[in-house]
């Protein structure tokens, strides 16, 4: 790692209610990088996640309507994982409903395949191909996510064999699917959902319920609260994960009556309500300093929910979290950092960023390197 980041800061050494001292901007190495360069290399990587970053930052930011040469590089990744990312990204991009199409006439992951084709709806021929995959697929937990593209398309009989699935939990551990569930306005499935509470795996009666929650089951609340309140420690955390992943309306009065306290999870509770508009914005530069990597990290991915119609008070201690987080030692916390930043533009942390082109982890320089890109368009 850089020198300033070593120097920079040392977390949980500062005293109790105290704030710790925010690092000045850093000596940008003399040596100029080219972000593309980084990206280029990351997305020829062998490491899945710097690959699949890689990518996305290629597809948002290439100026060329669709992004057509990185997207396919992307789309036709072997990982799941990668496809995802770049399915993801040319839906932020708007311009690619084309490339979408083809992607999903293919025999990908269906998971993934089902993402792509949530926004596809009004287009015959990419429903059609989803009707042909749907019928050939012989393993009811591959054709779960073919089933909810063609019951958002009005296709009743897709919608019954879904119902009749989900009642079942016979659904795959895709937690992403339940985000696609809960978005998809299907209220007809509240039922089934609740009745396949009784029959799935531990760790998806969490996504059951919040799906549920989204598509206006207000009773899903309850076990959401109980989770966020339970006495084991990994429970709450997930309880956590999940909530936060949900629309800030339905989150927030989740978070409200979540515990607090001085252990993680008591922390990540914190945090989250700051993020979401509550609470001491403060306890953000705290965290960023903390002695636990996990609330650390928390502490740099929720300042980046502190935009601009905040007081100053909170952006100015999200401002401070995000660089203090620069100088984390850990690499995680560095990238959720610039995950941050870029969330909020702020174009004026240039001189942390070109730092991070020249961190010692590739996946870092490639988030820094997507960042530069972002806030300063190439012309």
């Amino acid at each position: 790692m850089t020198a300033w980041l070593v120097a920079a800061v040392l977390v949980g050494c500062v005293p109790k209610g105290a704030l710790p001292v925010v690092p000045a901007a850093p000596e940008v190495p003399a040596e100029a990088v080219d972000p593309m360069a980084i990206l280029a290399e990351g997305a020829a990587s062998l490491d899945p996640s710097a690959r699949a970053h890689a990518l996305a930052w290629l597809v948002r930011t290439d100026p060329d309507p669709g992004a057509p040469s990185w997207a396919q590089r992307g789309l036709w990744d072997p990982e799941p994982w990668v496809q995802r990312q770049v399915v993801d990204a040319l839906a932020d991009r708007g311009d690619a409903a084309a490339t979408l199409a083809d992607f999903v006439r293919r025999d990908v992951d269906p998971y993934v395949r089902a993402t792509a084709g949530l926004g596809l709806v009004g287009d015959p021929d990419a429903v059609g191909a989803f009707r042909a995959a749907y019928t050939s697929e012989p393993q009811t937990w591959r054709k779960v996510p073919l089933a909810l593209v063609l019951a958002r398309a009005g296709d009743a009989e897709a919608a019954a064999f879904l119902s009749k699935a989900l009642a079942r939990g016979e659904v795959g551990l895709e937690l992403e699917f339940f985000d696609d569930l809960g978005a998809s306005g299907l209220v007809d499935l509240v039922a089934a959902l609740r009745s396949g509470a009784e029959h799935v795996e531990p760790e998806l009666l969490l996504p059951y319920a919040a799906a549920r929650l989204r598509l206006g089951d207000s009773d899903a609340a309850e076990d959401l609260r109980r989770a966020l309140a339970a006495t084991d420690s990994e429970e709450r955390l997930f309880a956590l994960d999940v909530v936060t992943g949900l629309p800030p309306d339905l989150a927030l009065p989740l978070l409200r009556r979540a515990p607090a306290g001085t252990d993680v999870a008591g922390w990540y509770a914190a945090l989250a309500l700051v993020g979401a508009g509550e609470g001491d914005s403060t306890r953000l530069v705290q965290g960023a300093a903390h002695a636990d990597r996990e609330v650390r990290l928390q502490a740099a991915r929720f300042a980046g929910d502190v935009g601009a119609d905040r007081s100053r008070r909170d952006q100015r201690a999200a401002r401070d979290t995000i660089r203090i987080a620069f100088a984390d030692d850990d690499a995680e916390v560095r990238r959720a950092a610039i995950a941050s930043v870029t969330r909020l533009g702020l174009d004026g942390e240039g001189a942390w960023l070109n730092a991070l082109l020249h961190d010692d982890d590739l996946a870092v320089r490639v988030d820094a390197a997507g960042a530069v890109r972002a806030l300063v368009p190439p012309p």
